[in-house]
């Protein structure tokens, strides 16, 4: 039997009735031998992130303030600046009170803001 980690979800909000509801916090009890691309699933799956209009809408999903993933509206699947089997417990243990944070890039194109963010990272 696997262990649930309690994680924190914060994000961007989209616009200004969406900053009502700010700092836009979500907790979710996810395997402790869950990966990055499980938690990334488990967000889109539970529409945590809002849908805008031209359903456009691009994230960057960061821990602390390293970024981990691409998640865009128009892609079924994130793409991923790390490791994607990465288990999440890797990045919680050492740093238990951070969360996991996404920043909304409005509509920005997907593509040019993961390759500006690998060659970054390289």
């Amino acid at each position: 039997m696997s262990l649930k980690l309690d994680l924190l979800l914060t994000r961007d909000s989209v616009n200004i009735s969406d900053d009502i509801n700010a700092p836009n916090e979500k907790r979710i009890s996810i395997s402790e031998n869950a990966t990055l691309e499980e938690l990334t699933k488990t967000i889109i799956i539970n529409k945590y992130l809002p849908s805008i209009q031209n359903g456009k809408a691009s994230w960057v999903l960061n821990f602390g303030n390293k970024p981990i993933a691409i998640i865009a509206e128009e892609w079924k699947e994130a793409k991923f600046l790390v490791n994607k089997d990465k288990f999440i417990y890797e990045f919680t243990k050492p740093e238990p009170k951070v969360g996991f944070y996404l920043n909304y890039l409005a509509q920005k194109d997907p593509t040019e803001i993961f390759d500006t963010l690998i060659k970054k990272l390289k």
